[in-house]
């Protein structure tokens, strides 16, 4: 369409008004079609989001779109899958673990829990302060990207990039601090004799 063509010009030219004129004129397709397939309002909404999060990407590294709306809808059939994909494989981890757990948990695995939880809250409070409270606002409070956008008066794209920011450290860092207890705890195995 040239009206689409027009404003994937100016999009490309760093204008905001004709990208948001353009989630306007497709977001409700882009939703409902994701919505079809993963019958999730939730889901369907965050894959809405990444679609025009890929779609500004895509703009701005010079990408041609012959049919706007055929790109669309194919970035948003494959999102989708990837998003059934997913869930399914969570729900299968899901029910492995529970599998092996049920007979294995007791107070001493409570007590880790626990002090993992704390380990993990002293974690979060060291990140930046505006780091943190989006990360809170999606953890704690469940807001999707969008939601936490509009709270803050931040573009979704900059809540994506903020996220997986704190994903990544808090990732290193639990990692290196169960690093530090399977350490501590072989080396009192040996010393006790039990390892």
């Amino acid at each position: 369409m040239h009206a689409d063509q027009e404003l994937l010009t100016k999009i490309a030219l760093g204008d905001r008004r004709s990208y948001e004129l353009l989630i306007g004129k497709y977001e409700r397709q882009v939703y409902h079609f994701a919505l079809r397939i993963v019958k999730q309002p939730e889901v369907a909404e965050e894959i809405k989001q990444d679609v025009f999060i890929k779609l500004w990407d895509f703009i701005k590294n010079d990408e041609p779109i012959n049919s706007l709306s055929s790109w669309l809808f194919t970035v948003t059939k494959h999102l989708s899958l990837n998003a059934l994909k997913a869930v399914a494989s969570r729900k299968q981890r899901e029910s492995n673990y529970a599998t092996e757990t049920d007979s294995e948990v007791h107070g001493e695995a409570a007590i880790f829990f626990k002090d993992y939880q704390f380990l993990f809250n002293e974690l979060v409070e060291r990140l930046p302060e505006k780091r943190k409270e989006i990360f809170r606002l999606k953890s704690q409070n469940g807001l999707s990207n969008h939601e936490i956008a509009g709270h803050l008066n931040i573009s979704a794209h900059t809540v994506k990039n903020q996220l997986t920011k704190s994903y990544a450290f808090l990732r290193r860092a639990l990692s290196y601090h169960l690093f530090l207890v399977i350490l501590l705890m072989t080396t009192l195995l040996k010393t006790t004799g039990l390892g």
